[in-house]
């Protein structure tokens, strides 16, 4: 497989590390994604099996141009990692990407706030890492606006 495309945002939220992993893990996808250019926003997730802080637990992940995504627990470390995997992909994106490695790690940051890294490990299929360079800027772009959601959700409390 080709070498990986990773993208990484970051932010700082106001609360201290359990109160924004508590918000960020199972906070409602579709509030927090909502969409960037030409990637599509969450609509929604369903057919979730196992609680959404434990390894192995699977969701799928409704997409609104109409793709679906799968989605599993590959490690927790709460409040300093949450490890995900996306994918098989399907639909166009799925024609350049296999799958997404993704991460949130928190760590105390100054005055008891939080800093979040999220990052989404790209694993380009064969042939195809030029696109999803390519793609990184703008899932950057859209990535950011989508941490700053969830960093709202957790310091709203």
């Amino acid at each position: 497989m080709p070498k990986s495309v990773p993208v990484t945002v970051t932010a700082t939220a106001r609360v201290s590390p359990q109160r924004c992993f508590d918000a960020i893990v199972p906070i409602d996808l579709a509030a927090m994604m909502q969409g960037y250019g030409p990637l599509p926003a969450v609509r929604g997730t369903r057919d979730q099996v196992g609680p959404w802080d434990t390894p192995g637990s699977t969701r799928v992940v409704e997409l609104a141009d109409g793709n679906e995504l799968s989605e599993r627990i590959v490690a927790v470390a709460s409040p300093e990692a949450f490890h995900y995997r996306v994918g098989p992909m399907t639909g166009p994106l799925g024609r350049v990407v296999d799958h997404i490695d993704g991460s949130f790690l928190l760590s105390q940051g100054p005055a008891g706030s939080t800093e979040v890294s999220w990052t989404y490990d790209f694993r380009p299929r064969r042939g195809a890492a030029l696109a999803v360079r390519a793609l990184a800027p703008l899932w950057r772009r859209y990535a950011a606006q989508s941490l700053a959601r969830a960093v709202a959700t957790a310091e709203a409390g």
